[in-house]
């Protein structure tokens, strides 16, 4: 991609947790209602004003949506929107996909790296720090 050629990593970090956050989001949203049989591709074209093509291809990330074309899908898919921009210093309890920075160093768990963690393993870990929590 252009965009980041000669970019910092931290701002390709986010660009690429911004756009998949909202393309999982919509796809889900489009799943959701196409499942339960509220609309699918071709009715969402046609409430867009746009060809079922140009709908597969925003569903399926193959094309870059500008924020308007974003309104309109989850206008069209009857959905609303919440986006949060936030210091990471300032609040580090935020549950946040870009990295270990925004995770408080008391939960940090240290496994075994001799031992492949099993869903037992997996599950007293869990249950361990949500106890340490309390």
């Amino acid at each position: 991609m252009s965009f980041f050629r000669d970019r910092n990593d931290r701002r390709k970090e986010i660009f690429l947790s911004l756009v998949g956050s909202i393309e999982t989001q919509l796809r889900d949203a489009f799943a959701k209602k196409n499942a339960d049989g509220l609309i699918n591709q071709s009715q969402l074209a046609d409430k867009l004003g746009v060809d079922r093509s140009a709908v597969n291809r925003r569903l399926t990330g193959q094309t870059n949506m500008r924020i308007s074309t974003l309104a309109d899908m989850i206008w069209a898919l009857d959905q609303c929107i919440d986006v949060k921009i936030y210091d990471p210093a300032e609040n580090r309890l935020i549950n946040h996909p870009l990295g270990p920075e925004t995770i408080p160093e008391n939960n940090v768990v240290e496994l075994d790296r001799h031992r492949t963690p099993t869903a037992s393993t997996s599950s007293a870990v869990r249950v361990s720090k949500i106890e340490a929590m309390l």
